[in-house]
């Protein structure tokens, strides 16, 4: 017989609460209510003290849930047959979840005393408690397993995701580490390239000062006249301390030295007013007002010896300029 019934409150739960309505409503021991819940209606909220027990007859009912961030999800769904606030009303606890009528509804509404009473009752409406309590315990476990099974769909689902997830991640840092790497050796090419050209030029400039003294050296030793040492000294310091004159600068000095002294070549003028001015003075006492050919000669030799201070002095500032590069490459490297 409590089988037979259980399977009645599972397959016609309405059926089944109607019996249970007709019992109370005949009765003069029950003072049952029988109430109608409009569409958003709230039954009861959470964290309330329930002292009801209500059995839907018609409608649906959801129980929803605060999270802790704020937001509202739905618990459990309930239809006809079904206990709403058994829980709360039997531990005499806060309500866990707050009960919202989500369609119209028939419910009955009990107090403490007539549900026990109707646990206790002689007639059939003992065996239909008890069996709407079974049939709702059932119901509730079936529901925990489908949710259980759900939650497990979405845990592999999840876990498939996370798998996805994490092979993309190694993907996409792989990638990165390539193109990182690929940026790496084309900063470092333009970074050689542009070390290449800025080494090109003293470089260039060493090769030519070393070529002009390793042809022009072992001449003026000699024939250089131990007379003169003075004004070739001179003249090669005059060379080691040679500053770069302004183009136009020059270009006004050439053109009063061609004045002044015509006999000279255009070409040994060149390099006597690409002196400073200091060398200039120098040069102009050693000329005189106008230069002999003995002036010119030894205006010629002495200016191999600035030509030789000149090209060290290249030599000197290319060196530096040079270790000046790679210096400031050592300290690039250290920075990564």
């Amino acid at each position: 017989m409590p089988l037979k019934f259980t399977k009645t409150w599972l397959q016609n739960p309405t059926r089944f609460t109607e019996q249970i309505a007709r019992y109370l409503d005949e009765s003069e021991d029950f003072d049952a209510q029988f109430i109608t819940l409009e569409e958003n209606e709230t039954v009861f909220s959470e964290g309330d003290f329930n002292e009801y027990v209500f059995i839907l007859q018609s409608g649906t009912v959801e129980l929803l849930k605060s999270t802790r961030n704020g937001r509202i999800i739905t618990v459990d769904r309930l239809g006809p047959g079904a206990l709403v606030g058994l829980i709360s009303f039997v531990t005499g606890e806060r309500v866990l979840t707050t009960a919202k009528a989500t369609t119209r509804c028939k419910a009955i509404k009990l107090r403490e005393g007539d549900f026990l009473k109707i646990q206790q009752s002689k007639t059939g409406l003992a065996e239909l408690g008890q069996q709407l309590i079974i049939g709702n315990l059932i119901d509730r476990y079936n529901h925990i397993v489908s949710v259980h099974i759900e939650l497990e769909s979405i845990n592999e689902t999840l876990e498939k995701e996370r798998n996805q997830l994490r092979n993309a991640l190694k993907q996409l840092e792989e990638t990165q580490k390539r193109l990182i790497n690929q940026e790496k050796m084309a900063t470092l090419g333009q970074l050689v390239a542009g070390i290449a050209h800025e080494i090109n030029n003293p470089a260039a400039s060493l090769f030519r000062a070393t070529d002009n003294l390793m042809e022009s050296l072992p001449e003026i030793i000699r024939k250089a006249d131990p007379d003169h040492a003075y004004y070739y000294q001179e003249f090669f310091h005059i060379g080691l301390k040679r500053l770069l004159r302004d183009a136009d600068d020059q270009r006004k000095k050439l053109q009063e030295w061609e004045k002044t002294h015509p006999e000279l070549p255009r070409s040994l003028l060149r390099k006597i007013t690409s002196m400073n001015d200091e060398a200039i003075e120098f040069v102009k006492k050693q000329l005189g007002n106008r230069a002999g050919h003995i002036q010119r000669e030894q205006l010629e030799y002495g200016i191999r010896f600035y030509e030789t201070g000149l090209f060290l002095r290249n030599m000197q500032s290319s060196t530096r300029r040079i270790s000046e590069i790679v210096s400031s490459l050592k300290n690039y490297s250290r920075l990564d």
